[in-house]
């Protein structure tokens, strides 16, 4: 990050005392962050121009020598093809340190080459294996491929890498020969990962190189325990982990005050972890969710099980701390959401024993967060936020509606008064801000 980069995050993050303390107002800060974000919108437009016509230049440049190399391939010998996969992979080595050392502050030059060598990695790994006839499956590959990469973002500062570890992450758990029995080193790749993704959050939190990284890393470690929940040997865990880890995702975008969000990344994350959310919610309030957690399995019979509830604990106590700094922020639609883990808890266990009332209480979940958000919205002035509201409304309505037998003409009355009522909802709030605005 450069100066300026670390000038304006400076001045974003000390706005909010300064309004308290009533040095500026609230508008002249609102100018401000205004002013400043429109001058770091246009260099991180530059920026990420300059990085998409390098890459798309590598791409195509590494597309043809593969084209080349793939059409004399069966002519070369061992040794031939053994250099030519030890020479991609020591180039791009060589490309990486000169843009770490001599090109560091071109962002064009730092992705572009640490792209490449997370690429060359795997390329050298498969072509030297085919050429020697060393044997192996998918899962080495992948395994070994992971391990060599982990730690190029911290070496090079690649956001590009990070995401691809990340989605590299995903294509070894999704193509797993058999997910009764995943592996449980995802989690300690994952463990050791992290940490980039947070100190990228800290250090240029308004970046959207930032919010890739940190979106790529959720989305790989929820796919990653929810296929293990998934597949398990206990019945309903998935539902434990996936709420479980939604709920602190969204406490974590609220982190540490509850106050009104500034960081972009916090923003960019919070939107889809609650749309997932209201999903998983929303398949919950069915009473078939909840019947099959008393007649299932209950074993954590491999280590990766034993990690998923693990991380599922962890995440709804962390959860449930940062429901009660909410609720002392007076965030309550925010506060609702992240009680949403120890609710999947709680009812989880009672199922267990036998009662099946999730679904009741997850119903009421839902009305509460829909209901909360549209408050927060209306009062607020925030077209979006009152939207939020209403998704979540119409999830709860459409599924009660699929739900009961009643006649279709009833149903169509419902589907009409819910949206006359978004529509009405949308116009007044447009008209109330056009009149704050004039």
């Amino acid at each position: 990050m450069g100066p300026m980069h670390r000038r304006e995050a400076w001045l974003f993050a000390e706005l909010p005392s300064l309004v308290e303390k009533g040095v500026l107002t609230p508008e002249t800060a609102e100018a401000l962050r205004r002013h400043y974000q429109s001058t770091d919108a246009q260099a991180t437009r530059t920026q990420w121009g300059q990085m998409l016509l390098a890459g798309v230049g590598a791409v195509l440049v590494g597309g043809g020598l593969v084209l080349i190399l793939a059409h004399n391939w069966d002519n070369l010998g061992r040794a031939a093809r053994a250099a030519i996969a030890i020479g991609i992979l020591v180039a791009a080595q060589a490309l990486t340190i000169f843009a770490v050392h001599r090109r560091s502050r071109s962002m064009a030059w730092v992705e572009a080459t640490s792209g490449f060598l997370v690429a060359a990695v795997g390329g050298a790994i498969a072509l030297v294996g085919q050429t020697y006839h060393v044997g192996g499956s998918f899962e080495d590959l992948m395994q070994t491929w992971l391990w060599l990469v982990l730690l190029v973002p911290y070496l090079t500062g690649s956001c590009l890498a990070a995401v691809g570890f990340w989605g590299l992450m995903v294509v070894r758990v999704w193509n797993y020969p058999s997910w009764w029995h995943l592996p449980w080193d995802p989690w300690l790749l994952a463990l050791v990962a992290l940490p980039f993704a947070v100190l990228r959050a800290k250090r240029e939190p308004n970046a959207w190189a930032t919010s890739l990284v940190v979106i790529a890393a959720a989305v790989a470690i929820f796919i990653v325990g929810s296929a293990g929940a998934l597949q398990g040997s206990w019945s309903g865990l998935w539902a434990v982990f996936q709420v479980s880890f939604l709920g602190a995702v969204i406490a974590a975008t609220w982190w540490p005050s509850g106050s009104e969000q500034i960081d972009a990344w916090r923003r960019r994350l919070f939107v889809p972890a609650w749309v997932a959310l209201i999903a998983v919610g929303t398949i919950l309030t069915f009473d078939e969710a909840w019947r099959s957690l008393s007649a299932g399995q209950r074993s954590l019979q491999t280590p990766n099980l034993a990690i998923v509830a693990l991380v599922a604990v962890a995440c709804a106590a962390f959860a449930s701390i940062g429901t009660i700094r909410l609720v002392r922020a007076s965030r309550l639609a925010e506060a609702v959401c992240t009680t949403a883990p120890v609710l999947v808890v709680v009812t989880h266990a009672l199922a267990l024993r036998g009662v099946t009332a999730g679904w009741i209480a997850f119903n009421l979940w839902l009305l509460a967060v829909g209901s909360l958000t549209i408050v927060d919205g209306v009062r607020e002035l925030r077209l979006g936020t009152a939207n939020r509201g209403l998704l979540a409304l119409a999830a709860l309505i459409l599924s009660r509606f699929f739900d009961t037998d009643l006649s279709f003409l009833a149903r169509g009355l419902a589907f009409v008064a819910l949206g006359l009522a978004c529509f009405a909802l949308n116009v007044g709030l447009m008209r109330r801000l056009r009149t704050r605005t004039t």
